[in-house]
């Protein structure tokens, strides 16, 4: 259990970083592709469950820079 919260937590920590200061200005498709390239990056790797939700979190997070 703690083991999986240190992980999410470093995960998170690194999302922080991960949305590109121009992500307003990309297509759905460039996002998807960037944030999935993000969470193939974080170490360490990360389950199929856990990458959904890093790619979910780094679309929530660029959708929000937009406004």
């Amino acid at each position: 259990m703690k083991k999986n919260f240190v992980l999410m937590a470093a995960a998170g920590l690194a999302l922080l970083s991960a949305t590109p200061a121009s992500a307003g200005a990309m297509s759905p498709a460039q996002l998807d592709s960037y944030c999935w390239a993000q969470a193939e990056r974080v170490r360490p790797m990360l389950t199929a469950a856990e990458k959904e939700a890093y790619v979910a979190n780094c679309k929530a997070n660029a959708s929000a820079e937009r406004k």
